[in-house]
């Protein structure tokens, strides 16, 4: 697939939609993204964005076809997901709509790409779906690994050499969209507010984040290198909450101390992903704005 080639990513508006199609625009690609949202609005020439999709909803899959079409897709991109968070837990049929958005959707999108002669149907995963806590998937953290499990087994029954299929697994994805609860967004707001970062517990326990531009960049190594399967894709440096805390603070002021202590086969990581987590951040904290492929119409 060359870099002229039109790439759909679905859930283009969120975290990891966006670092992804950020990284393939930077690189020739021409993208075509989808948002629940219904106000959002395209920055770049070679980005078009369609509103109001839902993957819950039957009728949204026949507008897809039309965008396949119109586009002349040769990959998919399938970011789109329920997770677990505040929001979702007042959802009366969250489990109903996990499943459809989170699994169902991958299905039905095999289907459109087989329709329409797509090459990459790429899904994002997570790197738990072997840890299901099958005990208690009331639990919607649980039930989101578990919509994304029955997605992999879906991939590992297809053996059609006419496309692609990938599941990514990526760990703590983070980047330039910062509306989300999750570590790093949240200790950067606190910081942009001026507000001091209180840690808690847990804070020498260390984890990996992946940058969402290095995820694009796994998508381009994936087209290039034919690649199909389970596939893990996430940075290679751990950190933990302490000094992740103190590396924000550090890009914003040098001085000021505001840390407290209060087939099934898995391949290889698909390639280093080398932006460090200072590099990283500081992309972030000093060209968000320049960054940002799209706006959000008042």
């Amino acid at each position: 697939m060359n870099k002229n080639s039109t790439v759909l990513i679905l859930g283009c508006s969120g975290l990891v939609g966006h670092g992804v199609a950020l990284d393939l625009l930077k690189n020739g690609y021409s993208i075509v993204g989808t948002s629940f949202k219904s106000k959002i609005i395209s920055k770049h020439k070679k980005l078009k964005i369609y509103n109001n999709l839902d993957l819950g909803e039957v009728k949204t899959y026949s507008k897809l076809n039309k965008i396949i079409i119109n586009h002349k897709v040769k990959a998919i991109i399938h970011s789109s997901a329920l997770v677990p968070n505040k929001n979702s837990y007042n959802i009366e049929n969250f489990y109903e709509r996990a499943m459809k958005i989170n699994y169902l959707s991958f299905t039905e999108l095999y289907k459109l790409s087989l329709l329409n002669n797509v090459k990459f149907l790429i899904n994002i995963s997570s790197p738990n779906v072997e840890n299901i806590e099958y005990e208690n998937l009331k639990k919607h953290h649980n039930f989101y690994i578990f919509t994304k499990f029955l997605a992999e087994k879906f991939l590992l029954s297809v053996n059609d050499k006419r496309i692609n299929i990938i599941s990514l697994r990526i760990k703590s994805p983070y980047g330039y969209i910062l509306n989300t609860k999750a570590v790093i967004p949240t200790f950067i707001n606190k910081i942009i507010k001026n507000e001091e970062i209180t840690l808690k517990e847990n804070i020498n326990n260390k984890y990996t984040f992946t940058f969402t531009e290095d995820i694009g960049s796994a998508c381009r190594n994936i087209f290039k290198k034919n690649i199909n399967g389970i596939i893990n894709c996430y940075g290679e440096e751990s950190v933990s909450i302490k000094n992740l805390a103190r590396i924000i603070q550090n890009i914003f002021y040098d001085k000021k101390n505001i840390i407290k202590n209060k087939r099934k086969i898995i391949k290889d990581n698909i390639n280093k992903l080398n932006t460090s987590i200072k590099d990283g951040l500081t992309r972030i904290i000093e060209n968000k704005k320049k960054f940002l492929i799209f706006k959000v119409k008042k």
